[in-house]
């Protein structure tokens, strides 16, 4: 099985603000990021799509879907989402209580913002979505997530600290390729 993991496009969004699960709208440049995804996916032919419910991925797959006639309705799971920032979601980094900030930042695997969840907690349910996906019967596969969601599963299969998942860096449309062969997988390219 081939595993192709599809970053969203540019959302539109002021740099600096975390926005995790928000549900933004698309940068003026989606178009040319599509047409750059869809060159890049030419001759890759997946069978099914699984996608985070989010407008940045849900509009993604969709366009994928057509360009690419893929049959199958697009499978749109909420354990696919981006990290939860709870009460930080729009918030400006710059404008967060520096204490907080800093408390977090120093263990933000395993700590939360108010009424948001640790990276821990991300990877739990974005690995459950991923192991189920992993049993599909689908030769050829598109995940279109999210950066925290991407590096949650390129972190399992490479056998990363999580707390290092930040040195996968991954563009806004970027895409993985794993393989998984015999249950076990494999990075075959990060951020093309």
């Amino acid at each position: 099985m081939e595993i192709l993991l599809v970053r969203h496009t540019t959302p539109m969004v002021e740099k600096g603000v975390a926005y995790g699960q928000t549900d933004l709208d698309l940068a003026a440049t989606y178009q040319e990021e599509l047409a750059r995804i869809i060159k890049e996916l030419d001759g890759y032919n997946p069978k099914e799509i699984f996608a985070s419910p989010l407008k940045r991925c849900k509009i993604l797959a969709q366009d994928l879907k057509n360009t690419l006639n893929i049959q199958k309705d697009i499978e749109f799971d909420d354990r696919l989402k981006e990290l939860n920032f709870g009460d930080w979601e729009m918030m400006k980094w710059e404008d967060m209580e520096k204490e907080q900030l800093d408390f977090w930042m120093e263990d933000f695997v395993s700590r939360q913002s108010l009424n948001g969840e640790s990276f821990q907690q991300l990877s739990e349910r974005v690995l459950n979505c991923f192991n189920e996906i992993k049993t599909k019967n689908s030769v050829k596969v598109l995940v279109v997530a999210h950066g925290g969601s991407i590096r949650c599963i390129l972190n399992s299969i490479l056998g990363l600290d999580l707390k290092n998942t930040f040195n996968l860096h991954l563009d806004f449309g970027g895409i993985s390729k794993i393989q998984i062969e015999e249950g076990r997988g494999k990075v075959i390219f990060i951020n093309r």
